[in-house]
């Protein structure tokens, strides 16, 4: 048997994107990608899939006629659940195709201000994925000055942005990366002071949450850095506060959901190092009503964990 290589950071992310953290098969949370062929040292793209720990096992055990998940079967669940993805994500960004007729100078300066700053944002994305972690702050930065700007298209793309971004927290993500994306978040969200239909802020909403999972999910899973996870748990708090302020019903039952999927799968008797995991998750989330986006206080031994954290 072929030995074992390590699929690499680039790939890996691409693949979380590309499958929104969710199994392809049950589309539940994803927590292995699966070598479709068998072979653990084929890391090529199309020979990889996220699944979750379930259909993992279907995948790699054998019923009396063969593995309960064959490769062809998880090659056609991965390929839809891929456009199926990407159809909701360009939705999102689309600009409506209805005819205009009436179009002033406002009107042209606005477009043409709003595709200058979606091409600098394209630039800003380049570099920060080609940079390292010592620089990603810095560049993460260059997003801020486009904030005043800003138009429901341009928000959906930097929270895109920022969600790939947030996919790379298992390789070391520094605070000061994660607090930049936390910041960033409540600038762009929700976009132009809450205008837009609830429905779009839903839609957005969403995706703010999984940004906030996936920076949770790998801090207490991967990196056992509880200051990074609280980072991640408190953009759940961003969504909430504007769901409960627009009384936006659907993102208000999503964030809940949320927390309780941080919850459940972070429930893993055989790691008793999450069990405090767990206990931070139930604080933040009974401390969502309070309206602020101030971290609650902690108990002592939470606390000094938290604390020892932060020096990491």
């Amino acid at each position: 048997m072929a030995k074992r290589k390590k699929i690499n950071s680039t790939t890996e992310a691409e693949i979380m994107f590309k499958a929104d953290r969710k199994c392809c098969v049950c589309n539940e949370l994803g927590h292995h990608i699966h070598h479709i062929d068998g072979n653990n040292s084929n890391n090529e793209f199309d020979n990889l899939a996220l699944l979750c720990f379930i259909c993992h096992d279907n995948a790699s055990s054998f019923g009396n006629l063969g593995k309960k998940l064959s490769a062809n079967t998880i090659k056609k669940y991965r390929n839809h659940q891929y456009a199926v993805i990407e159809a909701q994500r360009s939705s999102m960004l689309q600009t409506p195709t209805r005819t205009i007729n009436k179009v002033n100078d406002t009107d042209l300066f606005n477009a043409a201000l709003s595709a200058g700053i979606l091409l600098e944002i394209v630039k800003i994305e380049d570099s920060y994925f080609k940079a390292s972690w010592n620089k990603k702050d810095e560049i993460l930065d260059e997003l801020s000055k486009h904030y005043d700007f800003s138009t429901y298209r341009i928000s959906a793309y930097v929270i895109e942005f920022l969600l790939k971004a947030s996919n790379s927290t298992r390789h070391g993500m520094p605070y000061s990366v994660a607090s930049k994306i936390h910041s960033l978040i409540i600038c762009y969200f929700p976009p132009i002071n809450g205008k837009d239909s609830k429905q779009k802020v839903y839609d957005l909403g969403k995706v703010v949450l999984n940004i906030g999972f996936n920076m949770a999910y790998d801090a207490f899973i991967k990196l056992d850095n509880y200051y990074l996870a609280a980072n991640g748990v408190s953009i759940f708090k961003i969504a909430y506060k504007e769901a409960k302020r627009t009384k936006n019903v659907k993102l208000i039952n999503e964030v809940y959901k949320r927390y309780e999927e941080l919850e459940s799968t972070l429930n893993r008797p055989e790691r008793k190092d999450l069990i405090s995991a767990i206990e931070l998750v139930k604080i933040f989330k009974a401390d969502i009503d309070k309206g602020t986006l101030a971290y609650p206080i902690l108990p002592e031994p939470l606390y000094t964990k938290f604390i020892s954290d932060r020096e990491k």
